[in-house]
């Protein structure tokens, strides 16, 4: 039978909710980045218009510098390849060729504009950044917010010394194989407490293996990777 509601439960719920944290803790698991391309686009690629969203570049007249560079936590273990135009250089060209379903990555260059009212040109800047995804994501037969409930309700404890000053935004990163097994679960990124990325990991661990595999244009069975962000919100 349901526990009658009384007073000190009523107080007892206070109490947990006003040790918890003091600010939203966010717990989401999708790709890196919300822009995503598949590899067959990114290998197909001769201009960065290819890429570029087309509310970004309506208005460019010319590309005076264009970088692309892979994007990891340490900036020193970036691949970089530079352009002077829309058109990919042989550096750019080949960059896209080694990276695979797990990649992500980041352009960032010089543009020039040419505004709607008076047909004036400005200088501007571009910036976009990527996560490489199946044309069908990888999902949970319950679907994603499934499984981010899992987490959430299995945390919840745990995330309760959280304050919002001294929590980064935490990432546990894993791949879902094409058979639909999680492999090369990792901390990428602490949240700034040690006892929750510990849990986080073991969450990840014992995840139920509910997984279904992306799928390219073809219909195959593709590895996807996804990052559970948890804390702040954040790259």
């Amino acid at each position: 039978p349901m526990e009658e509601a009384t007073a000190s439960n009523y107080d007892g719920l206070r109490l947990k909710i006003a040790e918890g944290p003091d600010f939203p803790f966010a717990i989401e698991i999708a790709p890196r980045f919300y822009r995503t391309v598949t590899l067959e686009q990114i290998q197909s690629a001769t201009t960065i218009e290819d890429l570029l969203p087309s509310f970004g570049t309506e208005k460019v007249v010319s590309y005076d510098v264009v970088n692309l560079s892979t994007f990891m936590t340490s900036r020193s273990q970036e691949e970089r390849a530079d352009g002077n135009s829309e058109f990919l250089s042989l550096e750019q060209l080949a960059l896209f060729q080694s990276m695979d379903h797990t990649s992500d990555f980041y352009i960032t260059g010089n543009v020039t504009k040419i505004t709607g009212e008076d047909g004036e040109a400005y200088k501007d800047t571009l910036v976009g950044y990527y996560s490489i995804a199946p044309s069908i994501h990888a999902t949970c037969l319950n679907g994603i917010a499934d499984m981010e409930d899992y987490f959430r309700l299995n945390s919840f404890d745990d995330v309760s010394i959280a304050r919002k000053d001294k929590t980064a935004p935490g990432k546990v990163v894993f791949i879902v194989e094409a058979d639909g097994s999680i492999q090369n679960i990792q901390l990428e990124t602490s949240c700034g407490y040690d006892s929750i990325d510990e849990r986080m990991l073991e969450l990840a661990r014992e995840m139920p293996q509910t997984w279904i595999a992306g799928r390219d244009s073809n219909g195959n069975t593709i590895p996807q990777k996804l990052v559970l962000s948890y804390g702040q919100i954040g790259c």
